[in-house]
C-alpha cells in the first residue's frame, strides 16, 4: 500500500518499515521504550498514505 504497486516503491517502502521495526528494537533495548511503538508508526504511516490516495483519487473538497 505504501508504494502503491511500484517496484521501486516496493524496495523503499520494505526499507522503510523494517528501519523501524530495527530501530524501534533498539529503543527499547537501550531506552526501555515499549517495542509496540513500531507497530502505532507502520500503522499511522499507513492509514496516512490511505488517506491521501483517497482524498487525491476521489477529490473530496472542504468547503
Amino acid at each position: 500500500m505504501l508504494a502503491m504497486l511500484n517496484p521501486i516503491g516496493v524496495v523503499f517502502s520494505a526499507i522503510f518499515v523494517a528501519g523501524i521495526f530495527v530501530g524501534a528494537a533498539a529503543m527499547s533495548r537501550s531506552a526501555g521504550v515499549p517495542s509496540y511503538i513500531a507497530d502505532v508508526m507502520v500503522a499511522t504511516s499507513l492509514l496516512t498514505m490511505v488517506t491521501a490516495i483517497m482524498l487525491s483519487r476521489y477529490r473530496v473538497k472542504w468547503k
